[in-house]
């Protein structure tokens, strides 16, 4: 680049493409001079500001005194000492900050004045008027530049906040100082001193063993605090963040993401955050944060995001500092306590306006102490939709009648919503739960081993089906499928699921695991007439229902769509009679593995004689443990041509002599030398 001067007047020229830019500084005006050479007049040129910006080495200038020689030299004096730095403007002093302006605004700011003015010098090519020397000119005051300046810096009453900040590292070694994101958020806004070691803003740094003091010089109020200290898994003390001017930050995101050695967040009493509306992550896994009383006076009206907020903060025992929180905002509740494992008491909850909570997913997930939720009673969750393992793990819980009047209408899914609340023995509360939207159910009493009486079941619409009047022409309709696998899981004081016999699963494609390990189970004669032709999973549907003696109740059942039927039966120690199969029709099914592994009590498999497994692939462990077995004569007709693994089908038949039926299935020697 090129740079010439005389007394009031001075320019600089460089050279990018084919095209020329000068810049002309003559008293109070500076002037940008464009020269292109122009093969089309109708050709629009683009100009790649950014590589002007790069072209003028702005990097290369680290301070503000560089800046301003570079550019505007004559113009002013500096005067720069160690405490501050002023500047003299036509004999008036102005006082400016350290850092008045990143390495690149101001000139940045000049060059936008030409992309601002881009479409002007594109009408004057287009229109041909600087034919003879091609030259553009636009042209701007000195004056308006700097009112830029000051608008850029709010420089009239500007402070500087210098906060120190201690890091503990167990060994020597590079460590987290702020998150990525956050740095280039702010790199141009924050000066860091490291152990007194001046550098701009940077991500991690190489820490010495011990306490090591990082101080942050902040210019401008810091707009956006995502992921500022994200994993920073050495910050200790935060006790001057009181300082920080947060009145127009909107994101606290990620803000003390993986901070586990914080425990002490006094100096965030004082935050202006009445602006933010993302706080999702923002202490998450702090787990020796035990104490929020400092956020009691929070102004969170504005908040929409409070999801995984105080996710994993296993010390965590007291949150009723929360009590007076203004969430009417809210719609994002998810994982916002969950992990709080040391967490008894959500009173302070009790007047929490959620009423525009659309997701309320793992809300207190693993909440392992969480007994008592007496404070959600009056909560307005209509809006919900998503109520998935909102309690899941919650294993000290054993009453949930303040659920009773909730208004699920608009909920679609529960799905491990109790998953092991291994003490909940109780759910007549949910009565009277419209839960007709619902098309995802599965695993929603998974793990509920204390559950003895679901009557209160007996009512629910989960058809999830279109009324009739809304119903669409037969070439677009389209029934919502519902998920049910895993639903009573492992519920093994479960014994009377009479209260199930007028549900309207017709819109069920998975069942698997449905009763899984329901070993009080004894009778399912109300399952008759339930409608499972849309289901295509059965596998472990009845897996280990060891008291399970009579399935005549599934005769009339249609499960022509199904295609996994591995360890539907596995562990029914107690069946003896599968009479009521003989008319299934299993000709889609490909998976039978275990299908009646461990049925001990089995002798006659005759009603399977006609049965069509063509399209069957796994056959493996079907019958093992089957030790009352004696006769499979009936498999003789089998067309089993499709089979790819026949491993210990009959293993552990101990009563069966003759396998010679097995003998006429066409399959290779080597299968069937691993059938038994």
């Amino acid at each position: 680049m090129d740079k010439q001067e005389t007394n009031n007047f001075k320019f600089f020229e460089m050279k990018i493409n084919n095209d020329k830019l000068r810049i002309e500084v003559n008293n109070d005006k500076i002037t940008f001079i464009l020269t292109t050479e122009i093969s089309y007049y109708k050709y629009i040129k683009e100009y790649d500001y950014d590589e002007i910006v790069k072209k003028l080495n702005l990097f290369e200038y680290k301070d503000i005194n560089n800046i301003y020689y570079y550019l505007i030299k004559n113009e002013f004096k500096i005067i720069n000492d160690e405490k501050k730095i002023i500047i003299i403007i036509n004999d008036k002093e102005i006082e400016l900050t350290e850092k008045l302006l990143t390495n690149d605004e101001i000139i940045k700011m000049l060059v936008n004045e030409i992309k601002n003015q881009n479409e002007k010098i594109n009408e004057l090519i287009r229109k041909n008027e600087d034919k003879d020397d091609k030259i553009n000119k636009l042209e701007f005051k000195y004056n308006e530049i700097m009112d830029k300046i000051k608008e850029l810096n709010n420089w009239k009453n500007k402070e500087k906040k210098k906060i120190k900040l201690i890091y503990r590292a167990k060994e020597s070694g590079k460590y987290n100082l702020f998150g990525e994101k956050f740095v280039q958020n702010n790199k141009d806004n924050i000066i860091l001193y490291i152990n007194e070691y001046k550098t701009i803003l940077i991500n991690e740094y190489e820490l010495e063993k011990g306490d090591n003091i990082i101080t942050m010089n902040v210019i401008n109020p810091i707009k956006n605090c995502e992921n500022m200290f994200y994993n920073c898994n050495c910050l200790i003390n935060i006790d001057e963040l009181n300082k920080l001017d947060l009145k127009y930050c909107n994101n606290f995101s990620n803000m003390f993401y993986g901070c586990e050695k914080l425990n002490n967040i006094l100096s965030l009493e004082e935050w202006n955050v009445s602006n933010g509306e993302d706080f999702s992550n923002m202490f998450y896994e702090c787990s020796s944060l035990s104490d929020i009383l400092s956020l009691e006076k929070w102004n969170v009206s504005n908040g929409n995001n409070f999801s995984n907020m105080f996710y994993k903060c296993s010390s965590l025992s007291d949150i009723s500092s929360l009590k007076n929180w203004n969430v009417s905002s809210g719609n994002n509740f998810s994982y916002m306590f969950s992990g709080c494992s040391s967490l008894k008491d959500i009173k302070s909850l009790d007047k929490w306006n959620v009423s525009n909570g659309n997701n309320f997913s793992y809300m207190f997930s693993y909440c392992s102490s969480l007994n008592d939720i007496k404070s959600l009673d009056k909560w307005n969750v209509s809006n919900g939709n998503n109520f998935s393992y909102m309690f899941y793990g919650c294993s000290s819980l054993n009453d949930i009648k303040s659920l009773e009047k909730w208004n699920v209408s608009s909920g679609n899914n529960f799905s491990y919503m109790f998953s092991y609340c291994s003490s909940l023995n109780d759910i007549k509360s949910l009565e009277k739960w419209n839960v007709s939207n619902g098309n995802d159910f599965s695993s929603m009493f998974y793990n509920c081993s204390s559950l003895k009486d679901i009557k209160s079941l007996e009512n629910w619409n989960i058809s999830n089906k279109i009324t009739d009047n809304e119903t669409p022409s037969s070439s677009d309709f389209k029934l919502i499928s519902s998920n049910f696998s895993n639903m009573f899981y492992n519920c093994s004081s479960l014994s009377d699921i009479s209260s199930l016999e007028k549900w309207n699963v017709s819109s069920g494609n998975d069942f698997s695991c449905m009763f899984y390990n329901c070993s009080s189970l004894s009778n399912i004669s109300s399952l008759k007439n339930w409608n499972v032709s849309n289901g295509n999973i059965f596998s472990y549907m009845f897996y280990n229902c060891s008291s399970l003696k009579d399935i005549k109740s599934l005769e009339k059942w249609n499960v022509s769509n199904g295609n996994y039927f591995s360890s539907m039966f596995y562990g029914c120690s107690s069946l003896s009679d599968i009479k009521s199969l003989e008319k299934w029709n299993v000709s889609n099914g490909n998976n039978f593995s275990s299908m009646f592994y461990g049925c001990s009590s089995l002798k006659d498999i005759k009603s399977l004689e006609k049965w069509n497994v063509s399209n069957g692939k796994d056959f493996s462990y079907m019958f093992y443990g089957c030790s009352s077995l004696n006769d499979i004569k009936s498999l003789e007709k089998w067309n089993v041509s499709n089979g790819k693994d026949f491993s210990h089908m009959f293993t552990g038949c101990s009563s069966l002599k003759d396998v010679k039926p097995i003998k006429k299935w066409k399959i290779s020697k080597s299968l069937l030398n691993k059938i038994k």
